[in-house]
């Protein structure tokens, strides 16, 4: 079993039910946080340019990306954007566009790939660290929490990581393709590395299994209801071989 561990010094989540960050809440009291419905934040937060040419997936995670660096002193940080479908109703609009050979907006284009909405972010808080982009089916999650903290051993000086998990359901054209329960959400962390006279460390660890089993749950949703009940101290998500763990320390 190989394992990480990080330290989360600010967070913000947002869900069709639930907006909060950086405080911990009884999760009773938001059982059904993750009922999808048509709701969404106040982006008067992003400039209206900006919202104009994103995507509702896109305002989303710039949304939380926004909200957590409200919380630290410098947004100058790496950054790791996460999403497992990305902007699919933007790409399919750009493909019937091809299929009727209509013309392609280079803006569309460019803020419909994975780090479209992290260049977004850099430009509008002046971060010229570095950014990844990961999709790594349903444990993307898993991955973008990896590269936070493979950006954190491999330049230490940066201090922190800003990772940010965002995800909405399929359209209807590729529900036949949903193979879990639909997520509709978001998540920004300000990572770093784990220091003992802390709380709030966080560790992750990951092993195959011989028999391939699947959640119910999406990675992202299981976790979210770790991380907001005090009373679960351990995660564990499976995915085909592979299965994830999270613990608090």
């Amino acid at each position: 079993m190989q394992s990480i561990s990080f330290h989360v010094n600010h967070w913000y989540m947002w869900t069709p039910a639930l907006e909060m960050g950086s405080h911990r809440i009884n999760w009773n009291e938001t059982k059904q946080a993750f009922k999808t419905d048509n709701k969404h934040p106040d982006y008067s937060i992003i400039p209206a340019v900006y919202r104009r040419r994103l995507s509702s997936l896109g305002k989303l995670g710039l949304y939380v990306a926004l909200k957590c660096l409200e919380q630290v002193q410098s947004a100058s940080m790496p950054c790791v954007f996460g999403s497992r479908h990305g902007d699919t109703q933007r790409m399919l609009q750009m493909l019937k566009d091809l299929r009727e050979q209509e013309y392609i907006s280079p803006i569309h284009f460019s803020h419909s790939v994975y780090n479209g909405t992290a260049g977004i972010l850099s430009i509008l808080t002046n971060n010229s660290s570095a950014i990844s982009a990961v999709s790594s089916g349903r444990s993307t999650l898993a991955a973008g929490f990896l590269e936070a903290w493979l950006q954190l051993r491999s330049q230490p000086e940066n201090g922190c990581v800003l990772f940010v998990y965002y995800d909405e359901p399929l359209t209807d054209m590729l529900t036949e393709f949903t193979d879990e329960k639909p997520f509709h959400g978001a998540s920004a962390w300000v990572l770093s590395l784990p220091d003992n006279r802390q709380s709030s460390n966080i560790s992750m660890s990951w092993q195959t299994i011989i028999d391939p089993l699947h959640d119910k749950l999406s990675q992202p949703e299981k976790f979210m209801e770790f991380w907001l009940d005090p009373e679960k101290k351990e995660m564990c998500h499976t995915e085909s071989t592979m299965c994830w763990k999270w613990a608090k320390a």
